[in-house]
């Protein structure tokens, strides 16, 4: 059994990295927070007083519907700029440091 952890905040310095690193790689698009059905390990941070954040690359909707099965695959065209946008956001941080 989990124990409820706190939902990190939208106003922290990692939110507004991701969102920082989200407008760089992907302009058109905004960031909006969202619950999920399925377990991330999000929660065991949490608890620990880790501000966790679900990211996820791009994936095509065929490739959606494959998530954990036998034929799961990632989208190519999206993973570098996927890559991309973690490293900017993850240095974006560090800096601040």
């Amino acid at each position: 059994l989990r124990t409820e952890t706190p939902v990190p905040p939208l106003s922290s310095e990692m939110f507004r990295s991701l969102e920082k690193a989200q407008t760089a790689v992907y302009p058109a698009s905004i960031t909006l927070p969202e619950m999920v059905t399925g377990a991330t390990d999000s929660a065991q941070l949490r608890s620990k007083g880790v501000q966790a954040y679900g990211v996820d690359s791009p994936t095509s909707e065929e490739d959606q519907s494959r998530m954990h099965g036998n034929d799961e695959r990632l989208w190519i065209e999206g993973l570098g700029k996927f890559v991309e946008f973690l490293y900017r956001a993850v240095t974006d941080v560090a800096a601040a440091k």
